[in-house]
């Protein structure tokens, strides 16, 4: 699939149709999409952090773990033409017919490499989709539905608060 289909499938609705072929990053991209309909001929994710810029930029599949999660998260979103400022979670939301505006916040797991992120685009609260099998939730880990993302609660998965960041999308 090429950059622009892919682009263009773009969508931040929470009726979730690929729930057990996509992950946290997917979702918060809002990249409904089959991993296989991405990249029908690798073994690897497409929806691991920088791996569908990493093929646009021909970066290796060890180069590219060199670069930050955020560098590996910008290499995506220059590769699907998505402009990105890190902000603060309550930044408001202004989307119209020309642009499309969204907040992501990325999570760290503070014992391995692993990652999280969450999603608010028209609710009040932030959602997230739990793994690659998991539903789709706006709560924490104890049940709390996730308003102030200094207040919702990872650790239970060892997960930090990297960043948030705002994403826009122009049509």
């Amino acid at each position: 699939m090429d950059y622009k289909s892919i682009r263009d499938q773009i969508k931040l609705t929470d009726d979730w149709i690929n729930i057990k072929t996509t992950n946290c990053y997917a979702y918060a991209l809002g990249l409904d999409i089959p991993r296989d309909k991405i990249m029908s001929r690798s073994f690897e994710d497409p929806y691991g952090v920088g791996n569908i810029g990493r093929f646009k930029e021909k970066i290796s599949f060890f180069d590219i773990y060199d670069l930050s999660l955020e560098d590996r998260m910008q290499l995506d979103l220059d590769a699907l033409d998505i402009s990105c400022v890190l902000t603060s979670q309550f930044d408001t939301l202004n989307s119209n017919d020309e642009e499309l505006k969204w907040l992501i916040a990325m999570y760290r797991n503070t014992d391995h490499p692993d990652f999280h992120f969450l999603r608010k685009y028209n609710h009040s609260y932030w959602t997230h989709k739990l793994g690659k099998k998991g539903d789709i939730s706006c709560r924490d880990s104890y049940g709390n539905i996730i308003t102030n993302l200094d207040k919702a609660d990872f650790s239970r998965y060892n997960y930090e608060l990297s960043g948030v960041y705002k994403l826009t999308l122009k049509r």
